[in-house]
């Protein structure tokens, strides 16, 4: 157990200063989008992920430092999200993704999408994250997925 976390401790050293950096303040945001999610309705919550924008609203492009941002961004949030003791859904990964690209003024679109759940006969969500031509969260998958909402965030004045 003791070698454990010394490896993995270990391993946290080797990454980057801004994800050993905002690796806590993810989980904690992580956790604060699930009981938002949990709580809040939908309106009050899309209006935090920016402007509503049509659907096909393609992500703006990146400069070099908001690309190597979002880079980082993704990288501490699928960290912050496998290591979580709750399950980490997307909606409440779009929402610390959102929050942490704003601060960074990033710009990003976050787009939510329905598909049939072929096990259950009923519908299933997802949404995701894309800043410039990066998934930063949710994108695996999303090709099932019809878009139902976009919102245009991040580095934009909305």
């Amino acid at each position: 157990m003791l070698s454990l976390a010394r490896r993995k401790l270990r391993a946290l050293a080797r990454r980057p200063r801004f994800v050993r950096f905002w690796l806590m303040p993810i989980c904690v945001l992580l956790g604060l989008g699930r009981v938002l999610v949990a709580l809040l309705p939908f309106a009050r919550l899309a209006s935090f992920l920016g402007r509503r924008s049509p659907l096909d609203t393609p992500a703006p492009a990146l400069d070099t430092r908001q690309r190597r941002s979002a880079e980082l961004i993704r990288e501490t949030l699928a960290l912050g999200a496998r290591h979580t003791p709750w399950q980490s859904h997307c909606f409440a990964q779009a929402l610390a993704a959102r929050a942490l690209l704003a601060l960074y003024r990033v710009p990003c679109v976050s787009y939510f999408g329905v598909a049939r759940d072929a096990a259950s006969a009923g519908l299933e969500a997802h949404c995701w994250v894309v800043a410039g031509d990066l998934d930063v969260c949710g994108g695996a998958g999303q090709h099932r997925f019809t878009r139902v909402g976009c919102f245009l965030g991040g580095g934009h004045r909305c």
